[in-house]
C-alpha cells in the first residue's frame, strides 16, 4: 500500500516542525521542497498490520486533517501571500526589488523596451520553469533542455509558471480550431467507439461474420486448387515493430510481411522508421478436399494474433481480401479493420486521404492563366516563371526549352498568339517527339526530367535525349515537390484545387464512412461552435453506447462552451489556423487554459489584447477573472487600458527604453496610477497627455473601387476607398478586415504590380505604382539575427568595407563580412561571439569566445577599417551614434534616421534578437515596411502597426504616417487602437459580428461621423 498526500504550498520554515511531528507520532516519511511538503505514507499495511496502536495513531492523524481541512489556515503565518523578488538584473533591469501579490492580477506596463518582458518572461517565467525541471530525476533531466538561472539574487513564493505568448507562432500550421482545443481528439474517440461503419463503396452499413462464417466463405469463394496464404496484421501501438517481431519469432512465426514484402528470420532487421505495416504469414495452403481441418485452426490462430482481422492473399503477390469478426459489406465483400482514433487523424498516414495526404487538396496550375499576356514575348513569360525556381531546376529546363523551340521553330521574340494551337497544346501538355540537347554535366537534377545520356565519357556528358513532357505537368510536379518548387506558389496561375477523392475532408474513405446519427466527423467539423453545441444536445444514446458517451461528451461540451464563452461561437471547427486572426488565435489558446482547470499556477500572458477589438476585451476580462478565481496568479504584459484597469496591482517600468529603462516608475493600484505624476501610462490613460489633433485632409476624388468580391466571410461586397489619405479599417475580431485589406486588395495589387495580372475585382488602381504590405506573420530568427540584418543595412555596410583599399588588396568581397558564412567570421564561435558550455545535468551557459573576445569576426577581418573603425566596432554603435557616424552615407542614413524617429535610438546595430522585446521587434518590422523613400505614389498596407507599442511609441509612429500621406502616398491601416483610428482621414468598419455574422460594410466616413454611428466601434468612441 502506498499513498501520497500533497499539502498546499507551505514555506519550509513553517512545515519543518509539522513534518517532524508527523514523523515522530505517525511514522510518516516527509519530503521537503522549495515548493511545498510532500508526505509519503508508505508500507503502512506491512509495518502496522499487526500493530495495536496503528489504528489509534492513524485515526488521530485523520481527525487532525479533518479539523484542518485547509492546512494553509493552520499554518497561515508561514504562507507566502506575495512573490518577492530581489536583485533583478536580467538584460536592462537595474537591480530591482519588488513584491507581487499572489492569487491576483498584476499588470506590467511601460514604454516598449523598458524591461517588461525581461522581468515577466526572462526572470519570473524562466525561474519557475527552471525550478520545476530541477526536481526531475537526473535521468529525466538528461533529455530536457535545462534553463539558465536568471540574473536575480532570489525569488520567494514562486509557483509553477505557464506562459501564453503573442500571435499564431504556437499554433501548428496544419491544425484547425478543433485540433487546437482537443475537441477533435474527443470526436475521434467518440467515432472510434460509437460510430457505425459503412461501406465506402455502397454506403451501406457493414455487417460482421463469425469465425465459422469466415471459414465457410473462404471454402465457398475460392475454387479448388487455389493457393492462398493467411496473414494476420499486427497492431503496433502498444509495442514497436522490433519488439513485435521478436515476440512473434519466440512464438514460432518465422515468416513475416513488412510493408507488403516477405521477410524471414534469417534476414537482418530493417530500421524501425521503415516499418509501419507488419503481417504474420500464419499458413500457406492449397484448397482441396479435406483442407478444412487445417484451415480452421490457422484462421483461429490468425484472428487471435490480429484481434479479429484476417487477410487472405491469393498466391504470394496476388490480391488481398479482408475478413473480420467486425464488419464486412455484404454486396461487395469490402472489409477493413475496425477503426481506432488514429484512423481519424488527417495529419497521420494512417488516417489521411491517400490522394492528398491529409491536405484536402493540392496547388495546381490553371492553364487559362499561365500565359495570358499578349504583349510580352512568349519566351519572356517563361523566363519570368523560371526565375521563381531554384537554379538547379531552372537551368536544365532552360536547355530543354531551347531544344523544344528549335525543334518547333518558335522564334525568340514571338508572341503567344503567333503559335499554332497544335504547338501550344504540345508545349502545355507534352508530345512524343524525341530531341537532343547539350549540357556540361549530368547531375541528379537532370534526371528529374527523365532524360537519357546520348554521349557520355568518364566525367562529362555532351548530349542528352528525351521527350518533351509538357510545361504544365512539369510545374505540377514541382508544386508537389516542396523542396524544388521555390516561390512558384506565389504566381497568379497557381490555384488551390480541392482533392477529388476526399472533397476537402482530408481523411481516407473508411474514416469518412463512419457515421453517428447519419453524419461523419468531417460534416460535424464544418459546423460552427454554436451549431455543434445544439447538435450535441440533440444526440441521444442507449444502453452500452450511453455508458461510453457519458465519459466523452462532457469533455466535448466543456471545451465548446469555453470557446463560446470567449466569443468564438461563430468559428467553424475545421477553420484552418493560418486563416485565424491574431485575436482569434489568442483567445483559442486562453480557452484551452480554462479548460485545463489548473490552479495554483502563475500565468504570464504577453499582450493578450493583441488583435482584439475593444468590444471583445470583456470576453478576455472574463477569462482572466476565471483563471484568477481558480486560485491562479495572473501576470500580464499589457498596454490596453481595459485590462490595466482590471488589475489588482500595476507595475510600470521605465522611464525610457533600453539603457534608459529597467527601473520601476510606479507600483500600486489603477486609481493610484492615474494620480501619479511619474507614471507615463497614467498620464495617457487619465487624459493628461493626448495625441495632437490630426491634420484634417479633404478626401480626394481618386478612389480604389472594389466590385462584387466574395472570399471567406465576405460575400458580393462592393466598396470605394479614397486614395492619397490615411484610411483606417476597424471592426470586431473576425469581421473580415484582413480578408478585405490583405487578401483582396493587397494580394491582387501585388500580383498586378509584379506580373501585370489584370485585377478582375478592382478598379482605379492605375495611380498606384508601388505597394508595401506589412503583415503580422510568425517570425523565426536565427541565433545571428541582429537589427542591422533585419532592416537590410548590413548589405551596404558590408559593401563599404569591401570597397576599402585593404579589402581589395586582399581580395575580400562583401561576403567576407557576413556572420552566416565561413570566411570572415570567427569559426570558434561561428559568428555568435560566445560559446555554449554543456553542463550536463545543469543548464548550459555561455562564455565570451576566447578567440575573438566576443567580436564575432576573425583577426584578419578586423584589420580592415572604415573611418578608423572595424566591422565589430561599427556593430557595437547605438542607432543614435550610427546616425551621426553615417550622416554622409545616404543608403545607411535614411534607414538609421527612421529607426531613431521610431524611438529605437538606444538599440545597437549588432544587438542579438533574443534580447529584444515584442514592441522593439514590431517597430523594426515597421522600419522595414516604411524605409524605401520614393516619389512614386505608394500604397502602404499595415496590419495593426500599434501591436506591442505604448502610447508614447504610437505618437512617434503617427508622425511618420502623417508625413508619408503629406508626401502623396496612401496608407491603409487595420487597427483596433482608438487613438490611432482617431487620426485617420477616412474610416471603414466591417461587421456587425465575426465569422458568418461579419463580412459587411457597416460604416464609411470620417471620425466625427463614426462617433454618431451605432456600430460597435462607434459606440466605443462615444464612451471614449
Amino acid at each position: 500500500m502506498q499513498q501520497l498526500i500533497l499539502l498546499t504550498v507551505i514555506q519550509n520554515r513553517g512545515v519543518i516542525p509539522f513534518c517532524s511531528s508527523l514523523k515522530r507520532d505517525f511514522n510518516l516519511s516527509a519530503h521537503l521542497t522549495q515548493h511545498g511538503a510532500y508526505l509519503e505514507l508508505s508500507g503502512l499495511s506491512k509495518l502496522y498490520s499487526e500493530s495495536q496502536s496503528f489504528n489509534h495513531q492513524f485515526s488521530s492523524f485523520r481527525s487532525f486533517m479533518k479539523k484542518n481541512k485547509n492546512l494553509s489556515d493552520a499554518l497561515s503565518p508561514s504562507l507566502p501571500e506575495w512573490i518577492r523578488l530581489k536583485g533583478c538584473r536580467q538584460h536592462n533591469l537595474k537591480n530591482l526589488t519588488l513584491s507581487l501579490p499572489k492569487h491576483a492580477i498584476t499588470v506590467f506596463t511601460g514604454v516598449s523596451g523598458s524591461g517588461k518582458s525581461s522581468l515577466a518572461f526572462d526572470t519570473l517565467f524562466a525561474e519557475g520553469q527552471r525550478r520545476y525541471l530541477e526536481y526531475l530525476s537526473s535521468k529525466a533531466r538528461r533529455w530536457t533542455k535545462q534553463i539558465a538561472k536568471p540574473n536575480v539574487d532570489f525569488i520567494e513564493g514562486l509557483s509553477p509558471t505557464l506562459a501564453v505568448g503573442q500571435g499564431r507562432a504556437e499554433l501548428f500550421s496544419r491544425g484547425t480550431v478543433a485540433t487546437y482545443t482537443d475537441i477533435y481528439d474527443f470526436l475521434a474517440l467518440l467515432y472510434a467507439n460509437l460510430g457505425e461503419q459503412h461501406s465506402p463503396i455502397t454506403g451501406k452499413k457493414l455487417i460482421k461474420y463469425s469465425r465459422q462464417e469466415i471459414i465457410h466463405l473462404i471454402l465457398k469463394e475460392y475454387p479448388i486448387g487455389t493457393k492462398i496464404q493467411l496473414l494476420a496484421p499486427i497492431k503496433l501501438h502498444r509495442e514497436n515493430a522490433h519488439q513485435a517481431m521478436t515476440r512473434l519469432q519466440q512464438m514460432g512465426f518465422v515468416r513475416l510481411k513488412i510493408q507488403g514484402k516477405e521477410w524471414t528470420s534469417d534476414q537482418p532487421l530493417p530500421s524501425l522508421e521503415s516499418i509501419s505495416q507488419l503481417d504474420v504469414i500464419v499458413d500457406r495452403l492449397e484448397l482441396k478436399e479435406g483442407i478444412r481441418e487445417r484451415l480452421a485452426p490457422s484462421i483461429e490462430t490468425a484472428l487471435d494474433l490480429s484481434q479479429g482481422i484476417l487477410k487472405v492473399q491469393e498466391g504470394r503477390e496476388g490480391p488481398i481480401r479482408y475478413f473480420t469478426e467486425c464488419y464486412v459489406c455484404p454486396e461487395t465483400a469490402y472489409a477493413f479493420a475496425p477503426l481506432e482514433p488514429a484512423d481519424f487523424n488527417f495529419n497521420s498516414p494512417r488516417g489521411s486521404c491517400p490522394s492528398c495526404h491529409g491536405q484536402g487538396g493540392q496547388e495546381a496550375v490553371n492553364a487559362d492563366l499561365l500565359l495570358e499576356s499578349y504583349q510580352i514575348d512568349f519566351l519572356e513569360q517563361i523566363h519570368i516563371i523560371l526565375d521563381h525556381l531554384p537554379k538547379k531546376i531552372a537551368s536544365p529546363f532552360q536547355q530543354l526549352l531551347n531544344s523544344f523551340c528549335v525543334k518547333n521553330q518558335i522564334p525568340e521574340e514571338g508572341k503567344i498568339q503567333d503559335l499554332s494551337p497544335e504547338i501550344l497544346e504540345q508545349f502545355h501538355y507534352g508530345s512524343s517527339q524525341v530531341f537532343e540537347f547539350k549540357t556540361e554535366t549530368f547531375t541528379q537534377e537532370d534526371q528529374y526530367f527523365n532524360l537519357e545520356a546520348a554521349v557520355q565519357d568518364s566525367t562529362t556528358v555532351s548530349r542528352f535525349k528525351g521527350v518533351w513532357q509538357g510545361f504544365i505537368p512539369f510545374l505540377d510536379r514541382l508544386l508537389r515537390d516542396k523542396k524544388n518548387s521555390g516561390s512558384l506558389n506565389e504566381l497568379p496561375f497557381v490555384e488551390w484545387r480541392e482533392c477529388p477523392s476526399c472533397r476537402g475532408a482530408k481523411l481516407k474513405p473508411e474514416s469518412l464512412s463512419c457515421l453517428i446519427n447519419g453524419q461523419n466527423i468531417d460534416s460535424l467539423c464544418k459546423q460552427t461552435v454554436s451549431q455543434f453545441i445544439e447538435t450535441l444536445q440533440n444526440w441521444h444514446f442507449s444502453d452500452r453506447e450511453a455508458l461510453i458517451a457519458k465519459e466523452i461528451l462532457p469533455n466535448l461540451q466543456m471545451r465548446l462552451l469555453f470557446l463560446q464563452q470567449v466569443g468564438l461561437g461563430y468559428l467553424e471547427l475545421n477553420r484552418q489556423g493560418r486563416t485565424l486572426s491574431d485575436g482569434e488565435a489568442q483567445r483559442i489558446r486562453l480557452a484551452s487554459q480554462i479548460g485545463a482547470k489548473l490552479s495554483g499556477l502563475i500565468y504570464i500572458l504577453d499582450e493578450p489584447s493583441l488583435g482584439l477589438h475593444r468590444q471583445d476585451i470583456h470576453y478576455l476580462q472574463q477569462v482572466i477573472q476565471e483563471l484568477k478565481e481558480l486560485g491562479n496568479t495572473i501576470i500580464l504584459v499589457e498596454h490596453e487600458r481595459g485590462l490595466i484597469s482590471q488589475a489588482d496591482h500595476i507595475v510600470e517600468l521605465g522611464p525610457g527604453a533600453g539603457k534608459q529603462g529597467g527601473g520601476i516608475t510606479f507600483q500600486g493600484s489603477f486609481s493610484e496610477m492615474l494620480k501619479d505624476e511619474k507614471s507615463l501610462t497614467g498620464q495617457w490613460i487619465s487624459g493628461f497627455k493626448k495625441f495632437p489633433k490630426p491634420p484634417r485632409r479633404k478626401v480626394k476624388h481618386n478612389e480604389l473601387q472594389i466590385k462584387n468580391v466574395s472570399l471567406h466571410n465576405i460575400h458580393n461586397l462592393s466598396l470605394k476607398i479614397p486614395l492619397g489619405c490615411l484610411v483606417g479599417f476597424c471592426g470586431v475580431s473576425g469581421s473580415g478586415k484582413s480578408t478585405l485589406v490583405l487578401d483582396v486588395i493587397g494580394n491582387t495589387l501585388r500580383q498586378f504590380l509584379a506580373h501585370g495580372s489584370i485585377p478582375l475585382c478592382i478598379e482605379g488602381y492605375a495611380s498606384i505604382k508601388r505597394l508595401v504590405m506589412g503583415q503580422k506573420l510568425a517570425e523565426r530568427f536565427s541565433a545571428r539575427s541582429i537589427p542591422a540584418t533585419y532592416v537590410n543595412i548590413m548589405t551596404p555596410l558590408r559593401q563599404l568595407f569591401a570597397d576599402t583599399r585593404l579589402s581589395k588588396a586582399r581580395g575580400y568581397t562583401a561576403s567576407r563580412y557576413t556572420l552566416n558564412k565561413r570566411g570572415g567570421r570567427c569559426e570558434a564561435c561561428e559568428g555568435l561571439g560566445e560559446i555554449r558550455v554543456n553542463m550536463q545535468l545543469m543548464s548550459d551557459f555561455f562564455i565570451p569566445c576566447d578567440v575573438c573576445q566576443g567580436e564575432r569576426y576573425n583577426y584578419e577581418t578586423l584589420q580592415v577599417t572604415w573611418e578608423n573603425r572595424n566591422i565589430a566596432q561599427i556593430l557595437a554603435l547605438s542607432i543614435d551614434e550610427a546616425v551621426k557616424f553615417f550622416r554622409y552615407i545616404p543608403t545607411l542614413f535614411s534607414t538609421l534616421e527612421l529607426m531613431q524617429e521610431l524611438g529605437l535610438g538606444y538599440l545597437t546595430l549588432g544587438q542579438p534578437f533574443h534580447t529584444l522585446s515584442g514592441g522593439e521587434i514590431q517597430r523594426l518590422k515597421l522600419v522595414g515596411d516604411l524605409i524605401a523613400k520614393t516619389e512614386e505614389p505608394t500604397l502602404y498596407i499595415l496590419d495593426e502597426p500599434s501591436a506591442g507599442l505604448h502610447f508614447e511609441d504610437i505618437q512617434k509612429l503617427m508622425v511618420i504616417l502623417h508625413r508619408l500621406v503629406d508626401e502623396g502616398h496612401s496608407i491603409f491601416v487595420i487597427e483596433h487602437h482608438l487613438e490611432l483610428l482617431q487620426q485617420a482621414d477616412w474610416l471603414i468598419e466591417l461587421g456587425p459580428g465575426g465569422g458568418p455574422q461579419g463580412g459587411e460594410i457597416i460604416f464609411e466616413g470620417t471620425f466625427k461621423q463614426l462617433e454618431k454611428a451605432s456600430t460597435p466601434t462607434g459606440r466605443l468612441f462615444k464612451d471614449f
